[in-house]
């Protein structure tokens, strides 16, 4: 600054010449230098710009750290690149109680192509920072800082863009966008380096992760392209781009096989868990899920983490938020709750369980928009039959927290639970028929692909009877193998869910027999029950037992006699004789009613009512059925 007339001005307040406005460059420096001073009152030490970079390179240079002009060790930044990052929306800084946090979202873009029958991933290898000397070994897919989340798609485009050189047309004519891969969670700093960018700054950052495909090489014409990207052999290829702060990158790109990717992470992973004390040889024996299955939870599908304790032995517990739905219907007048009773996965074991539908929840998720996710993912149950034909019940809703030792993998788990109840609003919609209902019958789900050692698992669900608010006889007669209904209508459930399920499983395992035990053993029980029903009902009097009733008229009770006689006993009685004749006159006989003893035999149910007439009432009623109108409409038939 100068003076003028004796007055003195803050060199702060001005730049350039006396009496000139601060120029936009001396702006962005003064901010620059007040997030320095704020980082600093923070405890945080970040150069100020290039030129206090510069000294700490000499500092390390000086103790050998950096032996040649590209260092391995990642760049650190500065506190002008982080203005840059704040300016252009990919980094925000929160100041809070004396710390200060650094927030960013990074974009995950997994390019997969086909090569030689097997599937590649695309991976930046190395990245050269030309004008900084820096080098990274990175072994990463495609990844790049996001400004807005919600608009993945266009900045995944503009990646793309920059990285590869691919033009949007081309990637709007060959590229394939996966929408059902994203995913979103929280990164791992470790994994992307990034508090490596700003030494000594916290950093927290989600990744947003997807998939794009090519299609078959023989189907993109622009020859050109595809040798830019290595393709269709495979080779690697490079590439550059320019920064926000005009700085030259070199990317070099490989294709690596996803299963020897996969494998290689495995291996990693299974040294990781041995090395905190997990014995690992107990994946896969016994009820013992493989160690696959958790590397998928964990790594690649973010719905658990690992946690390790601070103390001098080192050591680890899973931490796995669920949500657990109870279902809820009333079948046959019963209150029923659809239970998983048996699992069978696809290397042949096969698991008893009694577990409710459980969804596991990302960090993040919001427990009520899961519920008819957890629907369709574990069920198959579109949104729309599950707005039209469930009740989501909110206030029943409770959490549960426990620590134990899990049932399917050799660790110790805790447990955080969210417990709702949803109720089917109409049994007989039928979009519910593939969950067994209205009968109540027992069906067959699957979770993941099956075959060929792809891990995944058919599901065996049942309606099994809500013992809460039972009474003894109920689940008395459901211990015994009956569904609260007469002897016929357990037959015919039976056999309809013995159809179901074989019909279930062929459409999601391909001809697996794994649930066709259950099938069989189902139509073995049905004949039983036919060998039982005979036995029992051989000495029965139908007719003398409703010549007794008061609420049936003489003819009236001697037809429905007749008719249960004829076809639900075994050599049904007249006049104390048993013969073939006397059966088939009775098969046959000629039925005249008029419409006011019709009336009166078909009344609704009434507490003087017998309680076998009851029964039988309600049997009928259940099957939709009107055995004197059938009669009366066909008097020929049996």
């Amino acid at each position: 600054g100068g003076s003028q007339g004796g007055a003195t001005t803050p060199r702060s307040s001005w730049t350039g010449g006396f009496g000139e406005e601060p120029s936009e460059k001396s702006r962005v420096k003064l901010e620059v230098r007040k997030l320095h001073e704020r980082l600093k009152d923070c405890g945080i030490e970040i150069p100020l710009n290039a030129e206090g970079r510069k000294k700490n390179q000499d500092r390390f240079a000086s103790d050998g750290t950096l032996s040649s002009k590209f260092s391995s060790r990642p760049r650190s930044k500065t506190c002008e690149d982080l203005q840059r990052e704040i300016l252009s929306g990919t980094s925000r800084i929160v100041f809070e109680e004396g710390t200060a946090t650094r927030y960013t979202d990074i974009l995950q873009v997994n390019v997969v192509a086909v090569l030689q029958g097997e599937e590649h991933c695309l991976i930046e290898r190395e990245r050269f920072d030309i004008q900084g000397g820096g080098r990274r070994n990175l072994k990463l897919p495609l990844r790049k800082k996001l400004r807005n989340p919600d608009k993945w798609r266009a900045e995944m485009r503009l990646a793309l863009l920059d990285l590869l050189d691919l033009s949007e047309g081309w990637q709007e004519e060959f590229l394939v966008t996966d929408e059902g891969s994203l995913k979103v969670y929280e990164a791992d700093p470790t994994s992307c380096d990034l508090g490596a960018e700003y030494p000594g700054l916290p950093t927290t950052s989600m990744m947003h992760e997807v998939t794009v495909k090519l299609p078959e090489m023989d189907s993109i014409e622009d020859q050109e392209t595809l040798s830019s990207l290595g393709l269709p052999l495979g080779h690697d290829f490079v590439t550059s781009d320019v920064t926000i702060d005009e700085r030259v990158r070199i990317h070099v790109w490989c294709w690596k096989s996803c299963k020897e990717e996969q494998q290689l992470a495995l291996g990693n992973f299974q040294q990781y868990l041995d090395r905190h004390g997990i014995a690992v040889n107990q994946f896969g024996n016994g009820t013992m899920k493989p160690l696959e299955t958790l590397y998928r939870e964990v790594v690649i599908n973010k719905e658990s983490v690992l946690v390790e304790r601070i103390g001098s032995n080192p050591s680890i517990f899973r931490d796995l938020t669920l949500l657990q739905i109870r279902v809820v219907a009333e079948v046959y007048r019963q209150r029923r709750v659809l239970t998983s009773c048996e699992q069978f996965l696809d290397d042949g074991r096969r698991r008893k369980v009694r577990q409710l539908v459980i969804h596991k929840l990302r960090d993040g998720d919001n427990w009520a928009q899961a519920v008819p996710v957890a629907f369709q993912e574990r069920l198959g149950v579109p949104r729309h039959v599950f707005d039209e034909c469930f009740l989501l019940d909110e206030d029943s809703l409770y959490v549960e927290e426990s620590m134990r030792w899990s049932n399917g993998y050799p660790i110790e788990t805790k447990y955080t639970m969210y417990c709702v109840t949803v109720t089917v609003r109409d049994i007989s919609h039928p979009g519910l028929s593939e969950l067994g209902l209205p009968r109540g019958n027992s069906f067959v789900s699957k979770d993941g692909p099956i075959g060929n050692e792809k891990r995944g698992r058919l599901h065996v669900w049942t309606w099994a009877l809500d013992e809460a608010s039972a009474d003894e006889e109920d689940i008395d007669k459901e211990e015994a193998g009956g569904f609260g209904g007469s002897t016929i209508e357990n037959i015919c459930r039976q056999l309809q869910e013995a159809s179901a399920l074989v019909s279930q499983t062929v459409k999601h395992a391909h001809g697996s027999e794994l649930p066709l035990e259950r099938a069989l053993a189902k139509i073995s029980g049905c004949q039983s029950k036919l060998v039982r029903l005979d036995t029992e009902n051989s000495d029965f009097d139908a007719k003398r037992f409703f010549g007794k009733s008061k609420h049936l008229g003489g003819q009236s009770a001697g037809v429905l006699a007749d008719f249960i006689s004829s076809n639900f006993t075994r050599g049904a009685r007249l006049g104390g004789s048993r013969s073939g004749t006397a059966v088939a006159k009775h098969r046959h006989m000629s039925v005249d009613l008029s419409a006011a003893e019709l009336a009166a035999a078909q009344r609704p149910i009434s507490d003087g009512m017998p309680e076998a007439l009851k029964a039988i009432r309600r049997g009928i009623e259940d099957f939709g059925l009107d055995i004197l109108a059938i009669a009366h409409s066909n008097p020929t038939a049996s």
